[in-house]
């Protein structure tokens, strides 16, 4: 099945599952910690697929919807288009 998007409703941390609220259906699924990919809460926005469980469809590869990327790049002098010179 394709990515869906939700939001985490209930997470439990030291039982390992949570449930997430799909955004498009309302529909609320459960996910193993084992099927997470990241790091998530309550209230995250999430990317999941969906697969068949003993007891219905389960959330997997779960995913933060949107991670912010820092990237440094003061050691680098830009040389021309795509190229950069590291300086150490």
């Amino acid at each position: 099945m394709g990515k869906n998007k939700a939001t985490v409703t209930f997470h439990h941390d030291s039982k390992g599952f949570e449930f997430i609220k799909d955004a498009n259906l309302s529909e609320e699924y459960f996910a193993h910690s084992s099927g997470l990919k990241d790091s998530i809460g309550e209230n995250d926005e999430v990317t999941f697929d969906l697969e068949e469980g003993k007891k219905g469809l389960n959330a997997v590869n779960v995913k933060l919807a949107s991670l912010t990327t820092i990237t440094i790049i003061s050691n680098f002098i830009p040389l021309k288009a795509g190229f950069f010179l590291y300086q150490f």
